[in-house]
């Protein structure tokens, strides 16, 4: 099992994109010959678009991102991440964004793509 933690600090640059950096923690599961569970610490640069974003009346906009960077742990090498799911806006505590995640790592012996969900607050 995966489990995978992180952090983007991002600037809205208008109601539809949104820039900024990321890094994440958590474990991956290698699967091959002589291959085993490790840890991940990809450190990358967001970018994100929300398709409904500048429309007021829209409580639910669906959204676009990309995360590309480098995985520094596990070999280190390349990282890409796209992205696609909900933003739900204007709740309590800010707005929630989950979606699909594709996260793509290519360095050391090995190329590995996960598929993920992904849940997050932006305040």
């Amino acid at each position: 099992v995966d489990f995978t933690v992180g952090m983007i600090n991002a600037w809205k640059i208008n109601p539809w994109f949104y820039l900024g950096l990321g890094l994440d923690l958590g474990t991956t599961a290698c699967y091959g010959t002589g291959s085993s569970q490790g840890f991940i610490m990809p450190i990358y640069l967001h970018l994100r678009y929300s398709i409904l974003g500048g429309r007021p009346n829209n409580k639910v906009s669906p959204y676009i991102s990309f995360n590309l960077g480098y995985e520094t742990m596990q070999n280190g090498g390349f990282f890409f991440g796209p992205l696609a799911g909900v933003q739900i806006k204007d709740l309590r505590i800010g707005d929630m964004w989950m979606g699909f995640d594709f996260p793509f790592r290519l360095g050391g012996d090995a190329s590995v793509i996960d598929l993920c969900i992904k849940v997050g607050w932006s305040f």
